[in-house]
């Protein structure tokens, strides 16, 4: 008996936003599990966000133009939260070294503090 996946198409989702205006598609695929005389198993896979390297057949739906813009906003939608991740990243590092500076800036204050001291201390011959 020899096993066979198929991946097939089950469901095909667009949402739009507050404004009317598209803000993304999500695809599902079905997964069969059959051996050659019948089904034996069946599952949903994860609802995938819709970009240009989706290979969903959205032609039986949608016009070249229409799946054109859908892939677009699939793409800038994963563009942006790739861009969401680096500021959470940058805006940490940027928090990081702005303590560091204020360590920095609290050790010259210190040693600027001292430097009287030490001038007058070397004046008078006591180092």
């Amino acid at each position: 008996m020899t096993l066979q996946t198929t991946k097939l198409p089950y469901e095909f989702l667009a949402r739009w936003g507050v404004d009317g205006r598209l803000q993304g598609c999500h695809v599902q695929w079905r997964y069969v599990v059959s051996d050659d005389e019948s089904t034996v198993a069946e599952s949903l896979g994860e609802a995938e966000g819709v970009t240009s390297t989706t290979s969903y057949p959205l032609s039986e739906l949608l016009s070249a133009l229409q799946m054109a813009a859908v892939k677009t906003a699939g793409d800038a939608r994963a563009d942006l939260e790739v861009a969401q991740a680096r500021v959470v990243r940058l805006e940490q590092e940027l928090q990081e070294q702005t303590e560091r500076v204020s360590v920095l800036a609290e050790q010259l204050t210190n040693a600027q503090q001292q430097l009287p001291l030490g001038l007058a201390q070397l004046k008078e011959g006591d180092l």
